[in-house]
């Protein structure tokens, strides 16, 4: 809303510098006010490793957030159309859930997408499925394609925002251009066919989140902003 806006824009015009998650989210809070960032990615808990196993039956899809339409949960749904014999598993609620119940029975697909509501245990979650697909519209940096990582599910997301400063393509998951839903059934179908790309990924990205993107680094990267304002620099 404009008032949000504009207490966004009195806030930061008296900080003395941000920390944005992502260098996209840097860039689009410093260039329209010139202020100072840095970048501080969120970090996330990696569980113990797990041994993943091919798919028992149906390959199974995960989409998990807040039901809203800058997620792009619609995009994906639209997608499974092209992926008969795949099930499309959506944890997560919000003012677009009917909407998207309604979408999945127009197209067809409702016999293929479980919509599982609010989820507790996203680690079950996680573990429940052979791929995670982050179809957002618009992202400061992709949390839950972190978390997949984590658990060495691989990953297809959007190259919009942050995301693909945490999906790089063909090293830690697959890329797809925002709301084509035909290159996102693409990618998935090259995932559900190609047991050692999955396997690659799902390691690759396990390891960058343990090196890159872990609640110690992000700690230790804000305390030393704090560091480096306190001590002029």
């Amino acid at each position: 809303s404009r008032i949000k806006r504009i207490m966004l824009a009195l806030t930061l015009s008296r900080a003395s510098k941000v920390i944005a998650v992502s260098q996209a989210v840097a860039m689009s809070a410093k260039a329209p006010r010139g202020l100072k960032s840095q970048v501080v990615p969120n970090g996330v808990v990696a569980p113990p490793e797990l041994q993943r196993n091919s798919p028992n039956g149906t390959f199974t899809i995960g989409a998990i957030g807040r039901l809203s339409p800058e997620k792009g949960f619609d995009i994906l749904i639209a997608a499974m159309s092209q992926l008969p014999g795949h099930l499309l598993k959506i944890a997560g609620d919000g003012p677009e859930r009917k909407a998207l119940e309604d979408q999945a029975i127009q197209t067809g697909v409702q016999n293929q997408i479980e919509f599982l509501g609010r989820v507790e245990n996203t680690n079950g979650f996680y573990e429940s499925i052979d791929c995670l697909v982050v179809p957002s519209r618009s992202e400061g940096q992709g949390i839950v394609a972190l978390e997949a990582m984590a658990h060495s599910v691989p990953v297809v997301a959007s190259n919009v925002g942050g995301l693909p400063e945490v999906v790089i393509e063909g090293a830690t998951g697959l890329t797809v251009t925002a709301e084509d839903t035909a290159e996102m059934a693409e990618a998935i179908k090259q995932l559900t066919g190609d047991e050692d790309l999955r396997q690659r990924l799902g390691e690759a990205g396990r390891k960058c989140v343990l090196e890159q993107f872990s609640v110690a680094s992000m700690i230790s990267g804000t305390v030393q902003v704090y560091h480096d304002l306190l001590s002029g620099k």
